[in-house]
């Protein structure tokens, strides 16, 4: 049965430490995977605890990188997968496990922490487009599909309101009032094909300039 011979801490990382076997380096753990293992010189370890103990160490590792890429705005389920996915370490050890095994098992755990949660994301997400990038519900449900929403989510979230698709209309069209001068046919154009960039579909972008024109102060 192969043994312990060593457990060294790393140089660049104190917090983390390599383990030799039988004379020869075969993986490196983290402090608090090495603490609960109970590790010692002169242990003897078979592969399959091997592998456990690394499938453990990357699980830590990987839940370390969700944190961090969750620190900065929240994010959708696919989103931290695929970060997950070009982080993971692809290691010799893992016979019995595979990468989607060990993302999983992260995604899993940041979910029961309270930092996953789609619909929550969803709710977030479509409140920072109206109120400060203000578009149609069309393309605000394009870019929720992008990022891994379900339609039930989508649709839960963002329910048809043809009110309130105008007043975003009105919004992200008054924004641009100082570049257009609506009693100008041309301008006019311009304003509806840049509300149709915007995700806005012709019936809302007709109302929403009608009522632009109409109003005695559309500043």
């Amino acid at each position: 049965m192969p043994e312990i011979t060593s457990i060294e801490s790393q140089k660049k990382k104190k917090d983390r430490f390599n383990i030799f076997v039988d004379g020869k380096f075969r993986f490196g753990l983290d402090a608090e995977t090495l603490v609960k293992s109970g590790l010692k010189i002169g242990q003897e370890i078979s592969e399959k605890e091997i592998e456990k103990l690394v499938f453990e160490n990357e699980t830590n590792k990987l839940t370390e990188k969700a944190l961090h890429f969750l620190s900065f705005r929240p994010r959708s389920e696919s989103e931290v997968r695929k970060r997950l996915k070009s982080k993971t370490l692809h290691s010799s050890f893992f016979i019995h496990y595979s990468s989607d095994e060990v993302i999983d098992t992260v995604v899993q755990r940041v979910k029961r922490l309270g930092y996953i949660n789609d619909e929550e994301f969803t709710r977030w997400w479509v409140e920072q487009r109206q109120t400060h990038r203000p578009r149609g519900a069309r393309l605000i449900k394009s870019e929720l599909y992008q990022k891994g929403i379900t339609q039930e989510i989508i649709e839960k979230v963002l329910p048809e309101d043809e009110e309130g698709e105008i007043e975003q209309a009105l919004k992200a069209a008054k924004k641009k009032l100082r570049s257009y001068d609506l009693k100008s046919r041309e301008s006019r154009q311009k304003m509806s094909q840049y509300l149709a960039r915007r995700g806005f579909d012709w019936e809302t972008i007709k109302e929403a300039l009608s009522r632009l024109m109409n109003s005695s102060d559309p500043q």
